[in-house]
């Protein structure tokens, strides 16, 4: 009896913490602002993943300015964005997040310099249909008439979730 018992509390546990990350992904999505990224190329391959992209983008390049304070991998950075033209860039890194007004993403620094660290926001990988990987890789690769961007939602405490891939501005459809 006890042993069934601490089995339905462990699983109810279980049920509860999927659901909280679910809600928490979903509530980002419909209450987030939505931005447009630009996608620079890259070559992944992980055969234990499943059909992904890798994604990466302008705002992965951060240049950490002397206020920042110390810049190491691991660190979390908040990332103040800017539009300019059609997508969102850069405009300052912060070690917490502001009280600034605006649109910031949270952020883990991966590099070690200070010029050209590279963040990554938890975006950049985005599971695709079994077999599409390949064909959008390639049109971001080429990088010629076609082009994919990506459409995220950002929370106010600077979580970011991908709504949709774009071709050339349009929501991308899986044929």
């Amino acid at each position: 009896m006890r042993n069934r018992i601490v089995l339905i509390i462990t699983s109810f546990l279980f049920v509860a913490i999927a659901l909280m990350m679910i809600y928490s992904k979903e509530k980002v999505l419909n209450e987030g602002t939505l931005i447009e990224l630009e996608t620079r190329p890259v070559d992944p391959r992980d055969l234990l993943r499943g059909d992904y992209v890798v994604l990466n983008y302008q705002i992965n390049g951060v240049n950490f300015d002397k206020d920042f304070g110390t810049v190491s991998p691991g660190k979390e950075v908040f990332v103040k964005l800017e539009k300019r033209g059609r997508y969102w860039e850069v405009k300052k890194a912060y070690p917490r997040l502001p009280a600034d007004t605006g649109i910031f993403m949270q952020g883990i620094i991966k590099g070690g310099g200070r010029f050209d660290n590279r963040v990554e926001y938890g975006i950049e990988s985005y599971f695709v249909p079994e077999g599409k990987g390949k064909k959008i890789e390639e049109i971001i690769r080429r990088g010629n008439k076609d082009k994919i961007t990506v459409e995220v939602a950002v929370g106010k405490a600077g979580n970011a979730v991908i709504k949709q891939l774009l071709l050339n501005g349009r929501p991308y459809g899986f044929k």
